[in-house]
């Protein structure tokens, strides 16, 4: 969650922390963003299975 919340889209279009940090100007939304939303989207899907049992 700390990524996505430092990862913000820019005035420009571009990630913010991306171009703070390393001077990149990546699309925004950027790799580490897409990344952060796989892991918390698998993480929902796993406590939703295990609620209603599946797992």
């Amino acid at each position: 969650m700390q990524i996505m919340k430092a990862h913000t889209l820019g005035s420009y279009g571009c990630c913010a922390a991306c171009h703070m940090w390393w001077g990149r100007l990546a699309p925004y939304p950027c790799v580490q963003v897409e990344w952060a939303a796989r892991v918390v989207s698998r993480g929902m899907t796993e406590r939703f299975l295990t609620a209603v049992g599946e797992r």
